[in-house]
């Protein structure tokens, strides 16, 4: 679980250029400790030509106990017209997602790592080429390849590569001043595979006391997981088949957003996240997102979004809000 609050400020030096900084604290919480990281980061964005646009940012994450990471990205995006757009580039993040010790690491009292930091796993992700197609009759499909590395504080590099690759089509639109104005359709296809199986705790389960005494093996082999706590198996596909439909009150300044999907996964492994079994695993995917905005393009406004997905191997609830100002 983690709990999240912070802001960004924007500053527009030029019309087609933006300046973002931002601070964001995150509380991490597990049933038998917590820690917090706060991340402080500035960034660029802009269009300086029709057929060339760029996103930038670094920043610092610290945390309450054992040092700090280093985050950013730089990514580019290429218009080649008015229906094709190519993306790529680098982004380098925290894995907060999977665990406690993907995210915020472990710190054992005995065993193998006893008073070292365990996990906070960085993901360094290289956008090889990702492709973005408006097709006829309102449709539209787009694919991309992405390699990458993780790594973290006594679990070692682990080398991935996923394919993303999906279509939808516009079943209905209308103007703004319609309570329903959009309802869109689509299919979503998505491969990703590991090097190893880093899922483990060996060495670092908080669920037992001390810490370090679970005489697990942190290292992988093909029955044991390595230490990592952060979902990694042999190959993962999703299939899903999302809708989502749009509208809102214009003279209110209320938007909606509802959306929901079903499909679904198959993976080999994680075995210490799929109830200790090695083989394939197929599971039905589903999930669903509530959202509003009010006054989105105001001086003052608001956005709150509820999502809920069983995606991989748990179920996720997300609740954000957003208060916006202009000065």
């Amino acid at each position: 679980m983690r709990n999240k609050l912070g802001g960004n400020g924007y500053f527009y030096p030029k019309p087609n250029i933006k300046s973002i900084g931002s601070i964001t604290t995150t509380k991490y919480i597990s049933d038998v400790v917590s820690a917090r990281g706060t991340l402080y980061s500035i960034g660029l964005e802009g269009r300086p030509h029709d057929h060339f646009s760029y996103t930038s940012a670094v920043g610092i994450q610290d945390f309450s106990y054992k040092g700090s990471i280093i985050l950013g990205n730089m990514t580019f995006k290429a218009f080649l017209n008015d229906n094709i757009t190519l993306n790529s580039g680098y982004i380098r993040y925290l894995d907060e997602i999977d665990s406690y010790m993907s995210a915020a690491g472990v710190i054992p009292e005995v065993g193998p790592f006893a008073n070292q930091l365990v996990g906070r796993i960085i993901d360094n992700k290289f956008m090889i080429l990702n492709a973005a197609f408006k097709l006829p009759h309102k449709t539209y499909a787009y694919a991309g390849y992405n390699i990458g590395n993780r790594y973290g504080s006594n679990s070692p590099a682990n080398l991935y590569q996923e394919a993303p690759v999906g279509a939808g089509i516009m079943l209905f639109s209308a103007p703004e001043e319609f309570f329903i104005n959009q309802i869109m359709a689509g299919y979503d296809f998505y491969y990703l595979d590991f090097r190893r199986d880093m899922s483990g705790f060996g060495g670092a389960n908080l669920n037992n006391s001390p810490v370090g005494s679970d005489g697990t093996s942190p290292y992988p082999t093909p029955s044991n997981p390595g230490v990592g706590g952060y979902f990694s198996p042999t190959f993962f596909i999703a299939n899903k088949f999302p809708i989502t439909v749009k509208g809102g009150f214009k003279k209110a300044g209320i938007r909606y957003l509802l959306s929901g999907f079903l499909g679904s996964q198959s993976m080999r492994g994680p075995f210490e996240l799929v109830n200790n079994v090695p083989g394939i695993h197929s599971t039905p995917y589903y999930g669903y997102t509530f959202g509003l905005t009010y006054n989105e393009n105001g001086r003052i406004g608001a956005r709150a979004y509820y999502d809920f997905n069983n995606y991989r191997t748990v179920r996720q609830h997300l609740f954000r809000v957003n208060l916006i100002i202009r000065f």
